[in-house]
């Protein structure tokens, strides 16, 4: 299960999601008129009363021209991941200091992530936050991309997988404080709501992937845990935390979660295939296995 691919499925409605609310922030250049009103002043020898730190303010990245916001539509147009790749490339050679950059290359950091192309995810991830710090959605994909793709014979492995819990812990740390930053304020609720459980379902699901493959199971099960609060109908999340239990030698408390995963697992045949193998293997290890059952094989990832 060690592939970006289960994860392309998990989260393609996700990406579609996010996609339609961040994307609503791009929709108009700048007016030659500027967009920020200044504060009323204080009434004179008044001393203002103390006010509450105030949220973080929501700013619609945007265009400072017609031709900039044209050149822009054009490259959102692109619905192939190696098209978009090659339009943003001429658009941010021609505005170099654009602020439509960076939605630019968290679609484009979501096309490679939809495409299966987990060194692009990071390519484009890292080129988003280097402009946008605490981007969720950058960070989220990259920690996934991270956490699925790096395989025991990599040589930066362990680098690899504590990079991908770092930023898994910075979009789970921050996001109350990033999110309105990127959303627009007159969003509906539930779906501002629908987008955060995503991003944490991501986060904590890569951070659990990656302790996992860094053997670190207690840590591994309380974030997949936490994972399955925002998605309990993952069946891959679920049958990793069935993993990381058996590993810990807890196997009826794995044999109940491999059966869960089971269940939600129907639509997968691969997924749902393994999780009926380290079921009858948790059934031998119980004592709950029929008769002339086989021999447990050890769980695979």
């Amino acid at each position: 299960m060690n592939t970006i691919r289960s994860m392309k499925h998990r989260f393609a409605i996700y990406l579609l999601l996010a996609a339609s609310v961040f994307s609503e922030a791009q929709q108009q250049p700048a007016s030659q008129s500027g967009q920020a009103a200044s504060s009323p002043a204080a009434t004179q020898g008044s001393q203002p009363a103390p006010q509450p730190q105030a949220p973080p303010a929501w700013h619609p990245p945007q265009a400072k021209s017609q031709d900039e916001f044209a050149a822009y539509q054009n490259v959102i147009q692109q619905q192939d991941q190696e098209a978009f790749a090659k339009a943003l490339a001429e658009f941010a050679g021609k505005y170099p200091q654009s602020e439509l950059r960076a939605p630019l290359y968290q679609m484009l950091t979501q096309l490679s992530y939809r495409a299966n192309k987990p060194d692009q995810v990071l390519a484009n991830g890292r080129k988003t936050v280097e402009l946008e710090p605490d981007n969720p959605v950058a960070l989220a994909l990259m920690a996934s991309a991270l956490a699925e793709s790096t395989h025991e014979t990599d040589i930066d492995h362990d680098e690899r997988l504590r990079e991908a819990i770092k930023h898994a812990q910075q979009v789970i740390t921050t996001l109350d404080q990033s999110l309105p930053r990127y959303v627009p304020p007159n969003s509906a609720p539930e779906k501002i709501q629908d987008v955060k459980r995503q991003l944490l379902l991501l986060a904590w699901d890569a951070e659990g992937k990656a302790e996992m493959e860094l053997k670190q199971d207690a840590k591994a099960q309380q974030s997949l845990e936490k994972a399955l609060q925002y998605g309990p109908e993952e069946g891959l999340t679920r049958f990793r935390l069935a993993l990381v239990l058996d590993r810990q030698g807890r196997y009826p408390e794995a044999l109940g979660v491999v059966e869960l995963a089971i269940q939600n697992s129907r639509n997968d045949p691969a997924l749902n295939q393994q999780a009926q193998q380290e079921k009858s293997r948790l059934q031998q290890l119980t004592g709950t296995a029929s008769p002339g059952a086989p021999e447990p094989k050890p769980p695979q990832r």
